[in-house]
């Protein structure tokens, strides 16, 4: 006799859509209600309304950047239209056969763009691009991330490595969308880079930064995780790993997610949170050429990709006779594919990342030698993506 049973962990269903269905519900659909408590699953959420004081503004990003290394940004001024557009972009080229993609695939990690298939990136490296011991991470995996992305640089770049964005053919209204998009997401960079920069008490109200900054060498990069089957014996449930650990590159990171989730980022006292899908916003964290820049004032923080909570079917099959009672339990389950949209923000490429002058005093020297923002870019992703 066989036994089939369906449970629905917490927060699988959501206003009447299942999590694993092939498109889960995306960014902006109204699912996920904003929080008004200054905080998302231990990440502070800070309010960039216009109405804000500046100093106040100042003073929440500073506290956040310099503790847990992230935030989560409401009424940034990037529109929901605008995200939702993003989104369909993103979807439309994944869905393309693979043969399609391949045409598109990622060239250089000097020049940066490209489609990067299932599979060929690993993010376990240290700040050098270093293997992490196990310890470190939490994690014994050596797999490589289980998703495939498409990475953009800006449109007119023409020290871009040799080689510029291919864009797909096949996709009508793609490059408008993500053009726009690039734009959006520079201005709100150099916004959050000059609060930093008056944080800082750095020189030139600010803007010293911001011209060290304002060159446009960013990437915007399209994320999928594919949806997972998975059987387990024994109702053994373990979360799944599909972005290793890893700190971003560059200054600054800005990340939109959907509403499958799966983001954790490690604290200081070694445990890991949960980083909520907030609707209408923006997450926000600090990466290593930043916190190289001030001296590890500023923090960037290890952070990884798990599966969410998932529905899993138990089938039991059980046989009894005179001699035995058996019953043999499967379980299979089901993890919903995840789409995000990062944007990441770098010095411009003749910068020379040097300890910031208000960063070092006379008890305290600079961590890190001298490093040109391009080349310590290049290196880094030399240790991650597979040729």
């Amino acid at each position: 006799m066989t036994r089939v049973a369906l449970s629905s962990h917490k927060n699988n269903l959501r206003h009447g859509v299942l999590q694993n269905q092939k498109h889960p519900p995306m960014y902006g659909t109204g699912t996920i209600p904003v929080s008004t408590t200054g905080d998302s699953g231990g990440i502070p959420v800070i309010d960039l309304s216009q109405n804000r004081k500046e100093t106040e503004i100042i003073s929440e990003l500073l506290d956040a950047f310099t503790t847990i290394g992230f935030c989560t940004l409401i009424h940034h001024g990037v529109s929901s239209d605008l995200f939702l557009k993003a989104f369909k972009a993103s979807r439309d080229f994944f869905e393309l056969p693979i043969e399609k993609k391949l045409k598109y695939k990622y060239k250089t990690p000097s020049s940066n763009r490209g489609y990067i298939p299932y599979g060929m990136e690993q993010h376990d490296k240290d700040k050098e691009g270093n293997s992490l011991p196990a310890a470190s991470i939490d994690t014994n995996t050596t797999m490589s991330d289980q998703k495939e992305t498409m990475d953009i640089g800006y449109d007119n770049d023409d020290d871009c490595g040799g080689s510029k964005n291919e864009w797909p053919s096949e996709l009508h209204n793609f490059k408008e969308v993500l053009d726009t998009y690039f734009n959006e997401m520079d201005a709100l960079n150099l916004r959050l880079i000059k609060y930093i920069g008056l944080g800082l008490g750095l020189p030139d109200d600010g803007d010293y930064l911001v011209r060290k900054c304002n060159g446009k060498h960013e990437n915007l990069r399209l994320l999928h995780y594919p949806s997972i089957t998975q059987t387990v014996e024994d109702n053994t449930q373990n979360a799944i790993t599909r972005g290793n650990a890893h700190t971003d590159y560059g200054t600054l990171t800005l990340l939109v997610q959907d509403t499958v989730g799966g983001l954790k980022v490690k604290r200081k006292d070694g445990t890991w949170i949960d980083v909520q899908p907030v609707e209408g916003s923006i997450i926000v964290n600090v990466g290593d050429m930043l916190m190289r820049w001030t001296n590890d004032r500023l923090t960037a923080t290890l952070h990884k990709v798990e599966s969410p909570e998932v529905i899993t079917t138990v089938a039991t099959d059980s046989d009894k006779s005179e001699k035995q009672d058996r019953s043999i339990t499967s379980t299979k389950t089901m993890i919903p594919e995840r789409y995000s949209i990062a944007f990441f923000c770098n010095a411009n490429k003749d910068v020379e990342i040097k300890c910031l002058e208000t960063c070092v005093s006379p008890t305290e020297v600079a961590r890190y030698p001298p490093i040109n923002a391009h080349e310590y870019l290049t290196k880094r992703l030399s240790a991650t993506i597979q040729s």
